[in-house]
């Protein structure tokens, strides 16, 4: 059964996210997110632009003033680079603009993601299973940013992926990680109660316990469980090493799969 969510809006709704609202049954439209000219996109578009400068300047010293008839030659190869320098900066600058279809409406009821000629709208109850990656980058030790995929796959087996692209791309993706989250969740736990072995990726639960396609650890062999850095690890009491490490970004429907673990392990505890 659909269920809906409540968020406050910032601003009146577009008549494109009302149409679609509509047109898919997504419920009350909440929120809008698209590409715009974010800090990053600015200041590489700075720096392309510096550069395309600096080598534009070399080609002119280099062609009035050569040292000798190889500078000739180079500066058309510096020429080169720095057009595309150039053009990366104006790719930057332009970047809103060139991606103007890409959007993400979400409603109380759904979402859509529109790029382009193409166009998926799901409502909550029509996801079957939803990843998502979110990558914290470090250059020599300093924190340079987060990177963020969400890839969400529907009940017909249409898959769209969410990234960076979308600015605050992170703010619909857990939206609607919590929205597949609250409706896939009791269904899950009724088929484990029924005695069903529920599959998330590569492990999968049960009453017998968990399983990672090769060896299954029942409930009460499970020393530790826990995730660490994004990273699932699973300890077999008697045993140093772990039983099993997985990425989180790997298990579909992650956060229904760590709810149901917890809550099995404290019945258990």
């Amino acid at each position: 059964m659909s269920q809906s969510m409540q968020v406050t809006q910032d601003q009146s709704p577009s008549v494109k996210a009302e149409q679609l609202a509509a047109t898919y049954h997504l419920g009350t439209p909440q929120q809008e997110y698209g590409v715009q000219l974010t800090r990053m996109t600015l200041f590489c578009g700075i720096i392309s632009l510096v550069a395309a400068g600096g080598f534009g300047f070399f080609a002119y010293e280099m062609l009035t003033s050569p040292r000798n008839s190889n500078d000739i030659n180079n500066a058309y190869l510096v020429i080169g680079v720095g057009v595309v320098f150039l053009l990366a900066a104006l790719y930057f600058f332009l970047y809103p603009l060139i991606y103007r279809s890409w959007r993400v409406y979400v409603g109380s009821e759904g979402f859509a993601f529109s790029r382009g000629n193409k166009l998926d709208a799901f409502r909550w109850d029509q996801i079957e299973c939803m990843w998502q990656r979110v990558t914290r980058r470090y250059m020599n030790g300093i924190y340079v940013g987060t990177e963020h995929k969400y890839t969400v796959r529907g009940l017909d087996g249409r898959q769209v992926v969410l990234n960076d692209r979308i600015t605050n791309v992170e703010r619909p993706g857990n939206v609607i990680s919590d929205m597949v989250t609250r409706v896939r969740l009791p269904e899950t736990i009724a088929a484990f109660k029924a005695g069903s072995t529920v599959t998330f990726g590569p492990l999968s639960v049960s009453m017998q316990g968990v399983s990672n396609s090769k060896e299954l650890i029942t409930w009460d062999q499970i020393k530790e469980f826990r995730v660490n850095n994004g990273t699932v690890i699973v300890k077999k009491e008697g045993k140093w090493l772990s039983w099993s490490s997985i990425q989180a970004a790997n298990i579909p429907n992650f956060f229904i799969f760590l709810a149901m673990v917890n809550a099995i392990m404290k019945r258990t505890n």
